[in-house]
């Protein structure tokens, strides 16, 4: 339902919903990546953060899938946060995989980066995907 409310863009449906579920204490980690997409979908980058905190301190990992999903909402404007969120995510040891290149290269693409594309492709290359 959290994904329904989400993609149908009844965002504060989505998260009354998500937080009834998270005081039953029914949340999974697929749940906290349905909100994570809610809110990049709506660029509420500070319920984002929230999210993110509250999934790490109700002990899931940041999934790749909410890495992935952050990136990509960055990447629409705020390019200073899409580069600092993605040399987080490395340091934190979250493996980028294919989909993490492949919105890392439409994002540098809009922005007429040229050699940055290349970078991507290069370190696409070094890691084996």
């Amino acid at each position: 339902m959290l994904d329904v409310y989400a993609k149908a863009e009844f965002f504060n449906k989505a998260r009354g919903l998500f937080m009834m579920v998270r005081k039953r204490g029914l949340v999974d980690v697929l749940s906290y990546n349905a909100i994570v997409a809610a809110c990049v979908h709506n660029k509420d980058f500070k319920n984002m953060a929230s999210a993110k905190h509250s999934m790490q301190s109700d002990g899931f990992s940041f999934s790749l899938e909410a890495h992935n999903c952050t990136l990509d909402a960055y990447g629409t404007g705020h390019m200073e946060s899409f580069r600092n969120f993605f040399q987080r995510m490395k340091k934190s040891g979250c493996a980028a995989d294919h989909y993490t290149y492949s919105i890392m290269m439409n994002i540098y693409g809009e922005q007429e980066s040229i050699d940055e594309v290349a970078c991507v492709l290069t370190e696409l290359r070094e890691c084996g995907h």
